[in-house]
């Protein structure tokens, strides 16, 4: 017997959610800190560490403007680096002259501690390239690279950076280490080039600015060096640098200036949050770069009931249209934006299905995938649980 199935949706992407080169400001972290770390793992933005002292991790969803908080850094610490390999994050190093090296998994929301770096350091940069993650910089080892490989648990050493300093940003760009200004006994602009296919260093052109303790990440085959501090002030400085051409460009400065923060790159926007200038900060900015303005987020929404235009996952209801008999229940299943099962069960009715009671109103906020599933098809779709 043949089964048609259609999701009767609201499309709430359609409308843009930024214009190019320039910043929006997003909801702010619950905690204040900064000497903290960011990255991007399983659709999320993760902001981990910092000197609030409890090992706060912290994860946005951009699709509803929401954090969440997930589980402490056991292995509490300030002035972190880290790298994403495989959707796992690799926290490194740390105050004071730390090598903790500890992996977060989003899947399973747990720790895991792994081999410690060689070299014990915090204000350092780290960065992912080929499946292994290279720990560059820092005080405690200023012109140390080390590079780590997850698959072995091993570290190794790499040759030395060519300008010792700490509280650098690093990039990486079409298989090449970008590591950007950084403290050097003043604040520098440095731009060193790190080639792993030869194993040496070369120059750069300077970034215009000379900073430390910002961020820089990489997008689109270009870096940005975004915020940070310049030995008496902090700056809202965002500067652009495309290695095709080794130049610099000005690009929109961000609005709240700050040093320390976290970063990471997430659906063509950049995101930065937490960090410090007169006092510690919870602001979160998002940038739209250039060439992004008809950038869409392609989220749906169930729509609940009758005139309701938008769907809350508490109303325990979420309407499906199946075409034709179905003879058989049906399962459907409940994924978070990582694929781990949340919630599943049985639908005996050909237009609703009943979220499982008393379960509804227990999912977090966020992006999750429905999939009806019977003998003959599978149909998947994203909603928005918005509670």
């Amino acid at each position: 017997m043949k089964m048609t199935t259609s999701f009767i949706l609201f499309l709430i992407g359609s409308l843009v959610t930024g214009f190019a080169d320039s910043w929006a400001v997003k909801m702010g972290l619950t905690t204040a800190r900064h000497g903290t770390t960011g990255a991007a793992a399983c659709n999320a933005f993760f902001v981990i560490d910092g000197n609030s002292g409890g090992g706060e991790n912290e994860t946005f969803d951009p699709a509803v403007n929401i954090w969440r908080h997930r589980t402490h850094d056991p292995v509490s610490r300030t002035a972190v680096a880290c790298a994403v390999v495989d959707n796992k994050i690799y926290v490194i190093g740390g105050t004071s002259n730390s090598t903790t090296n500890n992996m977060y998994d989003p899947n399973t929301d747990t720790w895991t501690l792994k081999a410690p770096m060689p070299t014990g350091r915090y204000d350092l940069a780290c960065v992912a390239l080929n499946n292994k993650i290279y720990a560059i910089g820092g005080t405690g080892g200023n012109n140390v690279m080390e590079v780590y490989d997850p698959q072995t648990n091993t570290w190794a050493t790499c040759p030395s950076m060519p300008h010792p300093r700490t509280g650098l940003g690093a990039a990486v760009i079409n298989g090449k280490i970008y590591a950007i200004g950084g403290d050097g006994g003043g604040f520098v602009s440095y731009n060193d080039v790190y080639d792993t296919t030869t194993h040496t260093w070369s120059t750069a052109a300077p970034m215009p600015t000379a900073r430390g303790y910002m961020v820089c990440v990489a997008m689109d085959s270009v870096l940005y060096s975004i915020s940070g501090y310049s030995g008496g002030n902090h700056v809202t400085t965002n500067e652009m640098y495309d290695p095709r051409t080794n130049t610099w460009q000005t690009k929109a400065p961000i609005l709240v200036p700050r040093k320390g923060p976290g970063s990471a790159v997430l659906r063509n926007k950049i995101y930065v949050a937490a960090g410090s200038n007169s006092e510690y900060l919870t602001e979160c900015e998002e940038y739209t770069p250039d060439g992004y303005v008809d950038a869409v987020e392609e989220e749906y929404q169930a729509v609940r009931d009758r005139n309701d235009y938008y769907a809350r996952m508490d109303s325990r209801q979420v309407w499906l249209n199946f075409t034709g008999d179905l003879g058989q229940p049906v399962r459907v299943v409940l994924y978070d934006v990582c694929g781990r099962i949340v919630d599943e069960w049985r639908a005996t009715s050909s237009r609703m299905v009943n979220l499982k009671p008393g379960n509804a109103g227990n999912y977090a906020g966020g992006v999750y995938l429905i999939s009806v599933i019977s003998p003959e098809t599978r149909i998947t779709k994203k909603i928005v649980c918005s509670m």
